[in-house]
């Protein structure tokens, strides 16, 4: 058996045995999650430089975080 070189390895690897290895089950599901929600996060900072253009600098954070909420939600 080779080493493994990423954490779905280490995932498959375990399955078989996840009643044994509860918790590290648990955590390399948790560690392969973090990338899409960072993604998630990353798609709405694009979309809030979509909507915050020059003119709307001088507008309140509120209402700049509901239109961002706004244009986010569209997609």
């Amino acid at each position: 058996m080779q080493r493994p070189s990423s954490v779905v390895e280490i995932a498959l690897f375990i399955q078989p045995y996840k009643e044994v290895f509860f918790h590290l089950f648990k955590l390399c599901r948790i560690a392969i999650s973090i990338p899409v929600s960072t993604a998630s996060c990353e798609q709405s900072f694009s979309a809030l430089k979509l909507v915050k253009t020059y003119l709307r600098s001088t507008m309140s954070d509120e209402r700049l975080s509901n239109l961002g909420v706004l244009r986010f939600e569209s997609r």
